[in-house]
């Protein structure tokens, strides 16, 4: 798969899938930590990851390092944010192929 079918395609994967949708809605109105989102989405701690993952590395979504826990917890709290990077480029793909596909109907 090449080109504009491959973009299309990972587009509708990832949107797809209600768990990621969710994930990126929510965080699209606030930056949301971990916990938030396993709270309000009720997922295993796996799946969220598994799904935070896949939003990651098409860059529609980012993480950050906010500030320590706490002296009795370990690590740091990690926010997740929208990221606009590729969304532009999305929605654009996006508009582009509903219209191809109502033009190919047309005929």
């Amino acid at each position: 798969m090449k080109g504009r079918k491959k973009e299309v395609f990972t587009l509708n994967s990832i949107f797809g899938n209600k768990n990621r949708v969710d994930i990126w809605t929510f965080c699209k109105a606030e930056p949301r930590s971990f916990t938030d989102l396993k709270k309000i989405i009720k997922i295993s701690s796996g799946t969220l990851f598994h799904h935070i993952n896949i939003l990651e590395e098409t860059n529609l979504i980012t993480k950050e390092e906010i500030k320590d826990k706490g002296k009795y917890k370990k690590g740091k709290e990690i926010k997740i944010f929208v990221s606009n990077q590729n969304m532009n480029k999305y929605n654009q793909l996006y508009k582009e192929e509903e219209e191809r596909v109502i033009f190919d109907y047309s005929k």
